[in-house]
């Protein structure tokens, strides 16, 4: 029965994320849903970043090193995790962000509309002490419909996608 569940490639980049990837993944590890995989795009980190990565022993979780390139490098980060990862699912876990654990459970569950191509959600901010102080988009209600039109001026004028809480179609 899982074979029939999609993949879901999970794209985290990183760069002298030390203090915060352990907490990133461990959210991934912590998923209800289970069929996923994590490639971390490392750009150039000169911290622990790499060592705690590679700490982890889930054959999920891949690490790929690449020369620091900066914001300018940040597309080709993603275009090499894409190419490493097989999901049919793509979701986006920035080295610095963390996920509830039913966050994919709950948007993988909407794909199963074949007219489903992307689903986002409200991102909480949270301080440098972890505690929640905001939420973005602010004011938003949830919508499962949204027609093409009223989608791509959302996309366009609206800001309102946070790309870690964002899953779409590859």
């Amino acid at each position: 029965m899982t074979e029939l569940l999609p993949v879901v490639t999970i794209i985290t980049t990183v760069h002298d994320l030390e203090p915060y990837i352990g907490q990133c993944i461990d959210s991934v590890l912590l998923q209800t849903y289970t069929r996923w995989e994590q490639i971390v795009v490392d750009d150039g980190s000169v911290d622990g970043t790499r060592e705690i990565v590679e700490s982890y022993s889930d054959p999920r979780i891949r690490y790929v090193r690449l020369p620091k390139r900066g914001v300018p490098g940040l597309a080709e980060g993603y275009n090499v995790a894409l190419s490493e990862g097989r999901g049919s699912l793509v979701a986006v876990l920035e080295g610095d962000d963390y996920w509830p654990a039913d966050k994919l459970a709950i948007q993988v569950a909407s794909f199963q509309d074949p007219h489903v191509q992307l689903s986002w959600g409200e991102a909480i901010l949270v301080d440098g002490r972890g505690q929640p102080n905001a939420k973005w988009p602010r004011g938003r209600r949830q919508q499962t419909d949204m027609p093409t039109e009223q989608l791509f001026r959302e996309l366009t004028c609206s800001n309102v996608l946070t790309p870690t809480v964002t899953v779409m179609v590859r």
